[in-house]
């Protein structure tokens, strides 16, 4: 499968100036003429290595998903620059509060949960009915608008399979941050760090208070050839074979810290069921 392109992270810094920049002015004998030539010279250089600088400080760092973006780097970036100014208000948000939700187990059978990504697969909607937003998403090689404005979509391979072993009695913790991801957001064209041809994007934004209900559906079998477990439970495999459903769970947000999805006594199913 391939992966949605990855976020971008602000974290890289300028690099040094380029060392031309510091060379030293024409000396005191030299002809007024030859040092009007030199510093005319000095003058070119000093351009070139500010334009080099000012192209390395936009690279962006892929290696590690999250939240965010390269955003505006730059001092005095505006909307025509492709950061900062009116692109601010494209910028990922971060979640007002983190939810800790812990699956269980209560199951008298092994519970495999899928995974994408190295991420659970599993849903959170507001109780009230769907608003349009993804609330849970994979970020591994997601690039959002603000990303975007940086530069075009990075292109990610497959990933491995895998799969979360969950034993009778134990438990898997996810944190969810509070986001959710806004989908075919209209960001002006002079935004994009390259020329969009739909003129749309993602955009990671906060959640709104409300009542939440987290879902999540489980197997009974690890699939997909040989499937190897390590002692954290992460399987070299896919979530196969009988379907286990947890009981529905409801939290409150920002209140609630943590809540409980758990896979119950029938989560395989029970006789007259």
């Amino acid at each position: 499968m391939t992966r949605v392109p990855g976020l971008a992270q602000d974290d890289t810094s300028p690099p040094d100036a380029n060392p031309r920049t510091r060379n030293r002015p024409a000396a005191g004998t030299h002809s007024a003429e030859r040092g009007g030539v030199m510093i005319s010279k000095l003058m070119a250089v000093g351009v070139v290595g500010l334009g080099a600088v000012g192209c390395l400080s936009s690279v962006v760092d892929e290696s590690r998903p999250g939240s965010g973006g390269s955003g505006g780097s730059g001092a005095g970036a505006s909307a025509s620059s492709g950061t900062g100014g009116a692109c601010a208000a494209f910028d990922d948000e971060d979640g007002t509060a983190s939810v800790t939700v812990h699956f269980r187990n209560d199951s008298p059978m092994t519970v495999y949960l899928p995974v994408s990504c190295g991420a659970v697969t599993y849903t959170i909607v507001p109780v009230g009915g769907s608003d349009g937003l993804s609330y849970t998403f994979d970020g591994s090689c997601l690039q959002t608008c603000e990303a975007l404005q940086s530069g075009p979509p990075a292109s990610c391979g497959a990933c491995m399979e895998q799969t979360y072993l969950i034993p009778p009695g134990g438990s898997r913790d996810v944190v969810w941050k509070g986001t959710a991801l806004q989908h075919d957001v209209a960001m002006p064209e002079a935004c994009f760090g390259f020329d969009a041809p739909s003129g749309t994007c993602n955009r990671v934004v906060a959640a709104g208070a409300g009542t939440y209900r987290v879902e999540v559906t489980g197997y009974g079998s690890c699939g997909g050839g040989e499937c190897l477990c390590s002692e954290d439970g992460t399987c070299s495999g896919t979530a196969t074979g009988l379907t286990a459903w947890a009981d529905p769970a409801k939290f409150d947000f920002p209140a609630a810290a943590e809540v409980d999805v758990v896979f119950g006594i029938c989560a395989f199913g029970c006789a007259g069921d």
